[in-house]
């Protein structure tokens, strides 16, 4: 029978799993922000079609799309980020009832997720082999 005895630096591999972590997150954070920006219609004043991602005529709801990673659960928030806006970003992402006006769905950032997802495991990979 043959045996080996493997050894390794458990803090070495610890430190090295943190800071992949950390590059995917923002790298991923930033892939989903870009696409996300990129579905916002340009400026103009033409509405989109409902199930279409929204126009921005101001570029307001456009410019406010940002990331943030929480290091420590080791998640990264990615939308619009006033407090204002954000409620419009909502509204066109799920759709609202306001006022007895219907504001159908123009979804942005679950499209741009689900178009970034076949790039996030080649992200991750190119963290972890730096």
């Amino acid at each position: 029978m043959i045996g080996a005895v493997v050894k390794f630096d458990l803090a070495k591999l610890m430190a090295a799993t943190k800071k992949a972590r950390r590059s995917y997150l923002f790298r991923a954070g930033g892939l989903v922000r870009r696409i996300a920006r990129n579905m916002i219609g340009r400026r103009t004043r033409k509405r989109s079609k409902p199930g279409e991602a929204p126009a921005s005529p101001t570029g307001q709801l456009k410019n406010s799309i940002l990331f943030a990673v929480e290091e420590q659960r080791g998640d990264v928030i990615i939308g619009p980020s006033r407090a204002e806006i954000a409620e419009i970003g909502n509204t066109h992402e799920f759709g609202k009832k306001i006022r007895s006006r219907d504001y159908p769905e123009r979804p942005f950032m679950g499209p741009a997720l689900h178009a970034a997802e076949p790039q996030l495991s080649k992200i991750w990979e190119e963290s972890i082999t730096k």
